[in-house]
């Protein structure tokens, strides 16, 4: 039997010959187009049986040329590598599994010419869609500006870019920070300080509000000299630093606190470091609480206690949302576009870092 007539490789051709069905019949069969559920399983059978046999491939970059698009979601990732990253992407890929798409991973981290590379690849291939997970708009500027001349969507993890008319998801950073007080509260804390990161924007301002309110509700005083406010957009030197600071400052108003809330990591990594310097003990003398990110890290301590999501299950929904973005890109309206927030999962809080207050920090 004549294999590849020549060419190389087989074609459909040698594989209509060869089992005796017209090249669009086995074009429709191997391709799975809808319009092969018509046709005889019989004939559907040979077709494949014969394909296999002659050991026939389809060509998927001349197919995503000729449609302009391709069955594959990429995954453009700022650290691939980092534990929450690996988690989103394992989700991501057990949702894809279910679909006919195929995920291509593609690192930030990596050399300029490494990422243009990648870029050219899944700009080349058509991708269906685009997975970006990163909460540094800075650096995927260029990606987005190519994505959006090749009219792929994409869905956004980590960040708010639901401006620029992409679906996007975030932590819900108000439901975590209400958790993380019943959880202290639960415990015997009265005296909690917060310390909150600041996102760009005024859309902070409203969840700040709301997590005031709620924790007053539940009769926690909250002193406006235990509420620290950093910016986001701070170099994580700086933002350790003022989490030291804050401590320090506390202390020497002789402020009464048994436990600190904190939406940003590395201001807590200072907070703990502080504590440590003055022998305070951690929870015994004060406890922690990190309300995590996307994507950065789950804790630069990892014996801090983290309010997090599900990762993973963020990963799949990024991945239903990126699959039905692929499907629907013709019919995509911008108010379609929305901002979902995942709300914590206690079941993943340590409590490495939390426990009863035994020490009013502050006392002497």
């Amino acid at each position: 039997m004549n294999r590849n007539s020549g060419h190389g490789h087989t074609r459909l051709v040698d594989v209509a010959k060869a089992s005796g069905y017209s090249v669009s019949t086995v074009s429709l069969v191997l391709n799975e187009a809808p319009l092969s559920r018509k046709i005889a399983l019989s004939t559907r059978e040979r077709v494949r049986a014969t394909a296999q046999q002659l050991g026939y491939h389809p060509d998927c970059r001349a197919r995503a040329l000729r449609l302009k698009r391709s069955d594959t979601v990429a995954v453009v990732a700022i650290d691939s590598l980092s534990p929450v990253s690996i988690s989103i992407v394992g989700g991501i890929m057990e949702e894809l599994q279910t679909e006919r798409y195929m995920p291509l991973l593609l690192n930030l981290d990596s050399k300029p010419e490494q990422l243009q590379k990648g870029l050219n690849l899944l700009l080349e291939w058509h991708a269906g869609a685009i997975i970006l997970l990163t909460d540094s708009l800075d650096r995927v500027q260029g990606v987005l500006a190519e994505t959006e001349k090749a009219q792929i969507p994409v869905v956004a993890v980590g960040s708010d870019l639901t401006g620029r008319n992409i679906d996007s998801i975030v932590v819900d950073r108000v439901l975590s920070g209400i958790a993380s007080i019943q959880h202290l509260s639960k415990l015997g804390h009265e005296h909690v300080a917060f310390i909150l990161s600041e996102e760009p924007g005024p859309e902070w301002r409203p969840e700040c509000q709301e997590l005031f309110r709620r924790a007053a509700a539940m009769s926690l005083r909250i002193d406006p000299d235990l509420v620290l406010r950093i910016s986001s957009q701070q170099t994580p030197e700086v933002r350790c630093e003022a989490g030291r600071t804050f401590v320090k400052e506390m202390l020497e108003k002789r402020k009464h606190f048994t436990a600190i809330v904190s939406l940003d990591d590395w201001a807590a990594a200072g907070v703990a470091s502080e504590l440590s310097h003055r022998s305070l003990r951690v929870p015994e003398d004060c406890a922690i609480i990190v309300i995590a990110h996307l994507i950065s890290s789950t804790s630069v301590r990892p014996d801090l206690s983290v309010m997090r999501p599900n990762y993973r299950e963020i990963g799949k929904h990024a991945a239903q949302l990126a699959v039905s973005a692929a499907d629907d890109r013709k019919q995509r309206k911008d108010d379609s576009i929305c901002l979902h927030r995942h709300a914590p999962d206690l079941n993943l809080l340590s409590m490495s870092s939390t426990a009863t207050p035994s020490v009013r920090v502050g006392v002497r």
